[in-house]
């Protein structure tokens, strides 16, 4: 039967070899930016893409309904930067 201390002695030496791995895999790989990430994702098709600005203009429109005075300033504040912009 094992015993706790040798249980623990085996965790502690898989614990370090995963950290050696994971500083290995660091330092071999270079750093990305956080969009490359989602950029690359398997699966994102035009249909997850439509998907997702549906539910983004779902959202909006909920805000529309739930809080109309603060989509009226978003709506005037857009404005008068694109004014601001295009002038």
């Amino acid at each position: 039967m094992v015993t706790k201390a040798e249980l623990e002695a085996e965790v502690k030496t898989l614990r370090a070899k995963l950290r050696e791995r994971d500083a290995k895999i660091a330092a071999e790989a270079p750093p990305q930016p956080a969009h490359a990430a989602v950029a690359g994702m398997p699966g994102m098709t035009a249909e997850d893409v439509e998907a997702a600005i549906a539910g983004i203009a779902g959202e909006v429109e909920q805000l529309h309904r739930t809080h109309p005075m603060l989509t009226l300033l978003a709506a005037f504040g857009t404005g008068i930067l694109l004014s601001r912009i295009l002038r």
